[in-house]
């Protein structure tokens, strides 16, 4: 087995700026957070899920990383391992795309 499961947003944008992203997988059943009627909880701005995840689809098109929609964020959470809700998750290769080695090389 050679390949990891990144499991949150950030964990998957990670993966595919590096290069090592094999595929991306999102949940469907992403809702906003519930704040304070103005939309801030002690000032700060919430963001909904569903925001986090918009620039996920655009950059797997831009890296060519095929990507798919699951319906249950509580069923990926459980199909990843973990007992709380996944939003996104990646499949990461561990072996480093070409791409990937071209810029471990320049800073060297």
């Amino acid at each position: 087995m050679n390949y990891r499961l990144k499991k949150g947003a950030n964990e998957a944008t990670k993966t595919l700026n590096r290069g090592t992203s094999e595929i991306i997988v999102l949940a469907a059943d992403t809702a906003p957070l519930v704040g304070n009627l103005n939309g801030s909880f002690f000032g700060v701005e919430l963001i909904d899920d569903q925001a986090i995840l918009l620039h996920l689809p655009l950059l797997c098109e831009d890296k060519n990383v095929p990507y798919i929609y699951v319906p249950s964020k509580t069923a990926l959470g459980r199909a990843c391992g973990v007992s709380r809700a996944v939003i996104s998750a990646s499949k990461e290769n561990t072996y480093p795309s070409p791409e990937h080695m071209r810029h471990l090389n320049m800073h060297e």
